[in-house]
């Protein structure tokens, strides 16, 4: 909020040269990176809000391979929604957003499982309050959920392996990843409209693609969809016809967000954008 003033009044101003001609204003804010060596200089508590694995490493978001500054944060963490939402304060009230594009809407595939203690105690509260004792017997064959951890993997034991899912405890670290992110942007949608009621609210977690996107980045569409009003998807799939007569289509996305009642926004041939 210090580090990047000048570029945050660069962007209020655009967007009062925009209001006064009538155009609408889409302001991007980043959803899944902090850049430590500002970052931590300006917010040094902001080392305890990264997404951290069982050795205790930061989770990065990956960009390329060579872009190790990307520490991802925790979203169980309120102290890094509480900021999240100054960002987004600053966005409704000062650049008097019409629109707010979060970027990097996803969470890390396995074996990267977060172990911070937010998470960890985030999880447990989550399957104590899904399951009543009874079943977490029946669920788990054991009813103390006090010592229930994200998953850990190693050599021997890797996420690749699975053709299924069959173990209770990875089931329930699924749904409570997909619970996290879109309870995390139910936060900052219904934050949002507080201050201003007609924000439009986006992100970018892909559409239907054939991908597992609850196992693969903690997204389940039909939890987090109620909160948006716009997603894109960036998936490389360009409709058309293969040699082989086979159809290549995004319909499945478009019909997710018809029924959702948002407008999907997809690359098409030339970088266009094709709304629907």
């Amino acid at each position: 909020m210090a580090a990047e003033v000048p570029e945050m009044e660069d962007a209020k101003r655009a967007a009062a040269i925009a209001h006064r001609y009538g155009v609408k204003v889409d302001s991007y804010i980043q959803w899944n990176t902090l850049m430590y060596e500002g970052f931590f200089a300006e917010e040094p508590a902001a080392k305890d809000w990264i997404q951290r694995d069982a050795s205790g490493q930061p989770i990065l978001l990956p960009y390329g391979f060579e872009q190790s500054f990307r520490y991802r944060p925790c979203f169980s963490n309120p102290n890094y929604l509480a900021y999240l939402k100054r960002i987004v304060r600053y966005a409704v009230e000062q650049v008097k957003t019409d629109f707010i594009h979060f970027d990097n809407f996803d969470l890390t595939p396995e074996p990267e499982s977060r172990h911070c203690g937010y998470c960890t105690r985030g999880f447990r509260e989550y399957e104590k309050a899904k399951y009543t004792p009874a079943q977490w017997l029946q669920r788990f064959w054991f009813e103390n959920l006090d010592y229930i951890n994200p998953p850990v993997w190693n050599a021997e034991n890797p996420p690749t392996k699975m053709d299924a899912i069959r173990d209770p405890v990875i089931q329930e670290w699924i749904a409570y990843r997909c619970h996290e992110m879109s309870e995390a942007l139910r936060q900052m949608a219904e934050y949002a409209r507080s201050l201003n009621p007609e924000v439009a609210i986006e992100v970018n977690p892909h559409g239907i693609t054939g991908e597992n996107r609850a196992w693969e980045a903690g997204l389940d569409h039909a939890q987090f969809l109620k909160w948006t009003d716009a997603f894109w998807t960036e998936e490389p799939n360009v409709p058309g016809l293969t040699g082989d007569g086979r159809l290549i289509t995004r319909i499945r996305s478009y019909k997710l967000a018809r029924e959702f009642h948002n407008i999907l926004l997809a690359y098409v041939a030339g970088d266009k954008v094709a709304l629907s």
